[in-house]
C-alpha cells in the first residue's frame, strides 16, 4: 500500500513576511475600533446628543457632519422622546479641531458651575473646548462641557432607546 505524505508549500520566509502583515492588519482593526489617536472626522462625531437635568429636562444637540447642528431643549424625556413641546430650540455650526469642539451660536442654559435646572433666559454664544470622547464597545461617544463641574450628553441611536437612569448614567464619567 502507497501511503502519500502531506507537504507543505510554505517555507519559513513566508511565513515571517505573513506575521507582520497579520499584526498590522490586527493593529489596524483595533485602532478603526477604538478610534486609536487619530483626529475625528465630522462624520465619526455627528449624532444626536443629549443631557437631563436634574429637574428632569432634556437637552439635545443634534451634530451633523455638514458641520451644522440643532439644539432643542425639553420639559421631560416623554416630549423628548415624541418631539413634542419643544421649549427653545436653535440650529447653528460647530468646528473641530483635534478633538475639541465648538459651537457657535450656542443656547447657554447653565453657569459656568454646572447644569442644575436649565435658565429660562439662556445666553447665546460660542462654547469651545468641548472634548468629544469616542465610543467604547460599552459606552457610547460622548460630548464633555468642562468646568467647575463638568458634565456629558451621551450619543444615542434612537429616542426611543434612552437609556434608564440617563442622569445616573452620565454622572459614571465624573
Amino acid at each position: 500500500m502507497r501511503t502519500m505524505k502531506a507537504t507543505s508549500t510554505m517555507t519559513a520566509t513566508d511565513n515571517n513576511r505573513l506575521l507582520p502583515l497579520t499584526l498590522i492588519a490586527a493593529l489596524m482593526g483595533l485602532c478603526a475600533f477604538s478610534s486609536c489617536d487619530h483626529d475625528p472626522t465630522p462624520k465619526l462625531i455627528k449624532g444626536e446628543y443629549v443631557f437631563q437635568y436634574p429637574s428632569g429636562h432634556v437637552e439635545v444637540l443634534d451634530l451633523n457632519d455638514k458641520l451644522t447642528y440643532q439644539q432643542q431643549l425639553y420639559p421631560n424625556i416623554e416630549s423628548f422622546q415624541s418631539s413634542d413641546s419643544v421649549l427653545f430650540s436653535m440650529s447653528g455650526t460647530w468646528s473641530l479641531k483635534k478633538r475639541e469642539l465648538t459651537l457657535h451660536k450656542l443656547l447657554w442654559f447653565s453657569g459656568g458651575g454646572g447644569p442644575s435646572t436649565p435658565d429660562q433666559h439662556p445666553r447665546q454664544g460660542s462654547v469651545a473646548n468641548i472634548g468629544w470622547i469616542a465610543p467604547t464597545p460599552s459606552d457610547p461617544a460622548l460630548l464633555e462641557f468642562t468646568g467647575d463641574r463638568p458634565y456629558y450628553f451621551i450619543r444615542i441611536s434612537s429616542r426611543a432607546e434612552i437609556p434608564i437612569g440617563l442622569i445616573e448614567q452620565a454622572n459614571r464619567w465624573r
